[in-house]
């Protein structure tokens, strides 16, 4: 039984984190609707590798907080 609530408030405390971690910093592109209409695929790279370089530290610090819930989840079984 201890097991059980050791387990839900890991996962109550993962998930806290988590949510933290995902509410990313996003940088606003002021552009042209004619110019995304010319090249939509060059302006969604350019958004999509500014905003990712801007959040990568959030990123790697989510991804490590999920291996180290699946860790201490499994260690607990």
């Amino acid at each position: 039984m201890a097991t059980n609530k050791l387990s839900n408030q890991l996962f109550k405390d993962f998930v806290k984190e988590q949510k933290e971690l995902n509410e990313f910093e996003e940088k606003e592109f002021k552009a042209k609707t004619s110019n995304i209409l010319r090249n939509p695929e060059e302006f969604a790279k350019e958004y999509i590798e500014t905003n990712i370089a801007l959040n990568i530290g959030r990123i790697f610090k989510a991804y490590r907080l999920g291996v180290d819930f699946a860790k201490k989840n499994i260690q607990n079984q």
